[in-house]
């Protein structure tokens, strides 16, 4: 049988003296600036429009493939009349189901 090393163990080396890492905990945490948003946001967006949505209901999860084409014209459609996708998805199905029974 072949002896590997144990490679758990990682040698940090030794730790650093007291004097060393006096004041590091005084020094202020600096997080960076958030970056600018590169577009405005649309209402639909806003916090407080979300917070007040009611509940749609939608609990069953659907996922499907679709070519890259139909995926960024349908939410280029979804965006110019502002709805969500789910929403299109419907308003296309009732269209379907209209359609086939005449």
């Amino acid at each position: 049988m072949a002896k590997f090393p144990n490679l758990s163990r990682k040698d940090f080396g030794a730790p650093p003296t007291l004097e060393a890492t006096t004041g590091i905990l005084a020094a202020p945490e600096v997080a960076p600036a958030p970056p600018p948003p590169t577009e405005p946001r649309r209402a639909a967006d806003s916090d407080s429009t979300r917070k007040s949505r009611k509940k749609t209901g939608r609990t069953v999860l659907f996922s499907t493939r679709v070519s890259a084409e139909f995926d960024r014209e349908f939410r280029e459609t979804a965006e110019r009349d502002n709805l969500l996708l789910t929403r299109l998805l419907e308003l296309s199905f009732d269209a379907y189901r209209k359609q086939r029974k005449t």
